[in-house]
């Protein structure tokens, strides 16, 4: 599976080293993005940089003696705020620092003052808990991401193992004992079963019980930890026709966004349809939901025009929370 590696790093100092990782990543049939791909200079978009971290799959960071350009009004460097970015969204991290002693390193290039002190500060910070090696010359760093991302990537894409899942799938239906049954069901939900998610999908369907909705839809959330699979389910929950599992499902996209899951502009829009369901409670728990998204550009028009109409809705309820997600995305 291909993977979206974002790459992090001031650009006049480390042109060759970046353009060395972007090789390497795409020798690795990865989609490298970096500020490449906006415009070659330091003074890049820094909402569209931030969006790219948000939604890449890997983060690289490369440090070495420059902080990096910071936005007036900001107090941190673009290439800080895209770690902290990273580290907020909870991705994988890959750090590398630029060796003390490299050789040539030119002077212009090295920090001094107030920069120096907050570069510092950030590399002492990642040499603790994000490091991943030093480099010196670009096919030295080429060589250390390549290794690195290959481990990464791998460790974090262990498959389910299917023959386990099938004894638990049989074990949670026919267990001898209650607490065979819950143990059983204890452990697909920890391995992210893809199977156990759908029987959920089809219990969700099937009953009209709201404590059994909210229940079922907690083991999503939890299964949503290891498992992709969870988010098209609760897209396809949005057009159930009972109406309480429409609002739970509504309900916990936001808390999943809220919980710094990324939530697709394509599931954005799905959202974005129930501006016109007839239910004023299910109307006014999307207005909620919508303002505790990230949305990513693509998505902000068809959020934008749906809180408008939603802010002209009859219902009290559906207007006052439109207007609060309004105010919030602004």
């Amino acid at each position: 599976m291909r993977a979206n590696i974002y790459v992090s790093a001031t650009f006049k100092d480390l042109e060759a080293h970046r353009e060395a990782v972007r090789e390497a990543i795409r020798g690795l049939d990865h989609i490298d993005i970096s500020m490449e791909h906006y415009v070659a200079e330091p003074k890049r978009p820094l909402v569209r940089c931030l969006d790219d971290v948000r939604r890449c799959d890997l983060y690289v960071g490369l440090f070495a003696r420059r902080y990096g350009f910071v936005p007036p009004g900001s107090e941190r460097s673009i290439t800080e705020q895209e770690y902290r970015t990273a580290l907020k969204h909870k991705k994988d991290i890959l750090c590398f620092l630029l060796q003390d002693d490299a050789p040539g390193w030119p002077a212009e290039f090295v920090d001094q003052g107030e920069a120096a002190k907050k570069l510092k500060a950030l590399r002492d910070e990642i040499s603790v808990n994000y490091l991943q090696g030093f480099f010196s010359t670009p096919d030295e760093l080429a060589t250390k991401v390549s290794t690195a991302i290959a481990r990464t990537l791998r460790l974090g894409t262990t498959p389910v193992d299917v023959e386990r899942e099938q004894r638990l799938m049989k074990e949670w239906r026919q267990g001898a004992s209650r607490a065979d049954r819950s143990r059983a069901r204890h452990a697909l939900i920890n391995m992210g079963s893809p199977r156990y998610a759908a029987v959920i999908k089809d219990l969700l369907f099937e009953t009209k019980d709201v404590e059994e909705i909210a229940s079922y839809m907690e083991e999503l959330l939890t299964l949503s930890v290891n498992s992709r699979q969870v988010m098209p389910i609760l897209v396809d929950l949005l057009h159930a026709d009972v109406i309480n599992t429409r609002r739970i499902a509504i309900f916990n996209i936001g808390e999943l966004g809220l919980r710094s899951k990324e939530i697709h502009p394509d599931i954005v829009r799905a959202l974005t349809k129930l501006e016109t369901d007839p239910i004023p409670g299910v109307r006014a728990e999307l207005a909620h939901t919508l303002g505790k998204i990230h949305h990513f550009e693509e998505a902000l028009p068809a959020v934008r025009g749906c809180l408008e109409k939603l802010a002209q809705d009859d219902n009290e309820s559906v207007r006052r929370d439109a207007e609060e997600s309004q105010r919030l995305i602004a």
